[in-house]
């Protein structure tokens, strides 16, 4: 069943910098948490436009991509790592009907992207990459309204998957 989710962080032209005080991102606290790393946290995107949506932040308050140190660019690396190849394995181990197999190639696909400033859509100000696991085409084509989207995973579905990819792939 689909759910209807208000996402009180989208506006448009949020031009104010929040300092580390006033970032959401910068606590922990209320967050889906899946996995920590020494400079780098996943969580479960509590405000997905599509299924499985999870958010890779840094612990350090950072706006842009080219603030990051080298050292968190290499953890970086890792993180993305882990997470292609945890969905690879996760999605290439699924039971599929012989009709799904067909559409997708029996490919696993996702995609890692960042919105780097508030015109690229960027809606906290503190700099986070986003997964977005493609599920066998059928999350493929968002269904969006003025501030609503509909999705079919809550946070917490999306929180104990993630937990169990990143845990198989050790």
């Amino acid at each position: 069943m689909k759910q209807l989710v208000h996402n009180p962080n989208r506006n448009k032209y949020n031009l104010a910098r929040p300092d580390k005080d006033n970032c959401p991102f910068c606590s922990e606290d209320g967050h889906y948490l899946i996995s920590k790393w020494k400079y780098w946290y996943i969580i479960a995107n509590k405000f997905p436009f599509v299924d499985h949506a999870i958010l890779v932040i840094p612990y350090r308050h950072v706006e842009f991509v080219p603030d990051l140190y080298k050292r968190e660019w290499a953890e970086l690396q890792d993180i993305f790592d882990n997470l292609g190849n945890g969905w690879s394995k996760y999605y290439k181990n699924k039971e599929r009907s012989d009709e799904i197999r067909v559409l997708d190639g029996d490919e696993p696909s996702y995609n890692f992207y960042v919105n780097n400033g508030v015109f690229s859509g960027q809606t906290i100000r503190h700099l986070h990459w986003h997964f977005i696991p493609r599920v066998w085409r059928q999350d493929t084509a968002m269904e969006l309204t003025e501030e609503f989207h509909k999705v079919k995973s809550t946070p917490e579905e999306t929180q104990r998957l993630f937990i169990e990819i990143l845990n198989s792939n050790k």
